[in-house]
């Protein structure tokens, strides 16, 4: 797994570190958005990519509408495989 935790490295669509949980929702569409119980950390999962939004949930099951468009990515996680 590769971590990008700098606002100095972006993917080829541009979304980098400090770039909003709106701007990941116009770039995709079928994604799944996570929270975790016992850490509050929220995730937004497409395919080999985690995006962690500045945003607390305990609930693993999130609707999408739940986390404001201004949210920040505060990291993104790139995985090797599938």
């Amino acid at each position: 797994m590769i971590t990008v935790t700098t606002d100095k490295a972006s993917l080829e669509n541009g979304l980098k570190i400090g770039a909003t949980y709106g701007a990941f929702q116009k770039i995709y569409d079928n994604y799944e958005l996570h929270g975790s119980e016992i850490e509050s950390r929220t995730y937004a999962i497409k395919n080999k990519l985690a995006f962690r939004l500045d945003y607390a949930s305990t609930e693993y099951e999130m609707k999408r509408n739940e986390v404001p468009g201004t949210t920040d990515i505060l990291l993104i996680e790139i995985y090797p495989y599938p």
